[in-house]
C-alpha cells in the first residue's frame, strides 16, 4: 500500500520523504509511503551537494527537515485511515492505534543516515536506478525511514519496536537494499 502520494505545490524545491510503516518481517502488513515536502533551495543544495562540502547536517538543517517532514507525517496519518491493516501495532497487531503512535522512532538518525546519499553513491548504484525512471522526473533529495507503530500504553510493545529498529538498522544503512528503492516512486 502506498499511503500518500505527493500533492502539487508552487514551491520548486522538494524533498522526497519515503519509507515503510510496520514490521519489515511481515511483508503483507507492511505499508510503503512517499511524500514530497517543500524545503528551501539552500537545504536542497546541501542535501544534494558533495559530502566534502556538507559532511554533517547542522542542528538548524536537522530542525528544518524535521519541520518539513512533520507536515508530511500528519498528512500520512490521515491517509492511513483507509486501510484496517495499517493502523495496527507492529508488535502485538492490536488495531486502531491513535495517531500519536505513527512517528519515526529516531527521525534525526534517519536524516543523518540520508544526508549525503547522492554524493556517497560512488559506485553509481542509485544513478543506475534513476536512469530507469521516466526522463521527466527530477532527482530529489530524500529522507528514508521506517515507522514502527507500537501500542502507546504498552512498555513491552514500545521496547520490542525499538529492538526491531535496531535489528533492521544494518539493512537500512546498506544503500543497496531494495527497502529504500521500493518506496522510491
Amino acid at each position: 500500500m502506498t499511503a500518500r502520494k505527493a500533492a502539487p505545490s508552487d514551491n520548486k524545491w522538494k524533498l522526497l520523504f519515503h519509507g515503510t510503516i510496520g514490521d519489515p518481517a511481515l511483508q503483507l502488513d507492511l505499508s510503503r509511503f512517499n511524500s514530497l515536502v517543500d524545503i528551501s533551495k539552500d537545504l536542497s543544495d546541501k542535501l544534494m551537494s558533495s559530502s566534502k562540502q556538507h559532511a554533517e547536517p547542522s542542528e538548524a538543517d536537522i530542525d528544518a527537515v524535521k519541520k518539513a517532514v512533520e507536515i508530511a507525517i500528519t498528512d500520512l496519518i490521515n491517509e492511513l485511515d483507509v486501510s484496517p491493516l495499517s493502523k495496527r501495532c507492529c508488535v502485538c497487531l492490536k488495531g486502531d492505534l491513535p495517531d500519536s503512535c505513527f512517528r519515526p522512532t529516531d527521525l534525526e538518525a534517519d536524516i543523518r543516515a540520508s544526508w549525503n546519499w547522492w554524493s556517497e553513491d560512488t559506485d553509481g548504484y542509485f544513478r543506475t536506478i534513476l536512469k530507469q525512471r521516466p526522463p521527466n522526473r527530477d532527482t530529489l533529495p530524500q529522507i528514508w525511514c521506517r515507522i514502527y507503530p507500537a501500542c502507546e500504553g504498552s512498555q513491552e510493545c514500545q521496547k520490542v519496536a525499538v529492538r526491531m529498529r535496531k535489528a533492521w538498522i544494518h539493512m537500512d544503512l546498506n544503500r543497496k537494499t531494495s527497502n529504500i528503492t521500493d518506496s522510491w516512486v
